[in-house]
């Protein structure tokens, strides 16, 4: 027979290997799901060569993506900083993507738009990724997907937001960048995709936030912004429009129209947000990332930071 102290360690070295084959069921306390949902992550103006911090954030992704099964991730744009890529061979696409997000269960699909940081080289190496490496997901500037949740459809626009700035201050006509009407173009196919959908629940992704707390706030940017988007938010019964570009997390809800506005820019840095008046309204200046969870009636958007901490969490019903 084997000595007590013996078993005791035997015992020990079982129950460590035991727990230890994985993470935790709660790695991030408190994070629960909608029963009969598609999960998806939500990333935004990220990517910084991996440092700490976006590792910290890439870690935390990881442990919340395994926790509820995450179907894909949802990327809002400022993909590489300072100033895009330059090609499919850019260093960065190691550096601060693919050497990152490393973990299994980030191993799906990334649903990517590009934001005013992707233009400065040349965007289209990002919609040219997409054949190099199938996890990256951009088959041009603009593009819709169509997620089945069980018995119903989540219909997702993936938008282009720079030209449409660009196009307020008179510069979205430079040739490749910014074809002419190209703005038009977009809107009119973003027009006729919302009003020939019959998806249950029906989200628009661009990089710039027609409402924000934080220091765009009162910009005549986001002004204009909103002054494009939200009409059209209201005709088709947009139920989310999710966005990066303000460093932050964020969750908005005006009093008028259908629209919940979910800001997830925080990937790599945090700035400060402010509070609105006539606004139902979270809002936190802390590095993370978003996750939301869409069933057949109820859709839960949850804020986790890079400490794995559930900052937020709400459900709405449909």
């Amino acid at each position: 027979m084997l000595p007590h102290r013996l078993k005791a360690v035997l015992l020990l070295i079982f129950l460590w290997s035991d727990t230890s084959a994985g993470p935790l069921a709660d790695s991030i306390p408190g994070l629960r799901t909608p029963d009969s949902s598609v999960s998806f992550l939500v990333l935004g103006d990220w990517g910084r060569n991996g440092s700490p911090v976006q590792q910290r954030v890439a870690g935390k992704m990881a442990e919340a993506a395994e926790q509820v099964g995450a179907s894909f991730v949802v990327v809002t744009g400022d993909n590489f900083y300072d100033n895009g890529v330059r090609d499919t061979a850019d260093a960065q696409w190691k550096t601060s993507f693919e050497n990152v997000y490393t973990a299994p269960s980030l191993q799906v699909p990334w649903y990517v738009v590009l934001g005013n940081h992707d233009y400065h080289l040349n965007p289209d190496a990002q919609v040219m990724y997409t054949l190099k490496n199938t996890r990256w997901q951009m088959p041009q500037r603009y593009y819709s997907v169509s997620v089945p949740v069980y018995g119903d459809t989540l219909l997702f626009l993936f938008i282009d937001t720079d030209p449409i700035e660009k196009d307020f201050l008179g510069r979205a006509h430079d040739s490749l960048k910014y074809p002419e009407n190209g703005v038009a173009l977009q809107l009119e196919w973003m027009e006729k995709t919302l009003a020939a959908s019959r998806a249950k629940w029906k989200v628009v992704v661009g990089h710039h936030p027609p409402h924000t707390g934080g220091a765009r706030r009162h910009s005549s940017r986001t002004r204009k912004m909103r002054s494009v988007l939200q009409p059209l938010f209201y005709r088709h019964g947009v139920d989310f429009y999710i966005s990066g570009h303000e460093h932050h997390l964020e969750y908005l809800k005006p009093r008028k129209g259908p629209t919940h506005y979910i800001i997830s820019g925080a990937g790599s840095e945090a700035r400060h947000v402010g509070w609105l008046k006539r606004y139902r309204q979270f809002a936190a200046r802390k590095k993370g990332f978003a996750l939301l969870s869409i069933g057949n009636s109820v859709a839960q958007v949850n804020f986790i930071d890079q400490s794995g901490r559930l900052l937020f969490s709400r459900q709405f019903r449909k």
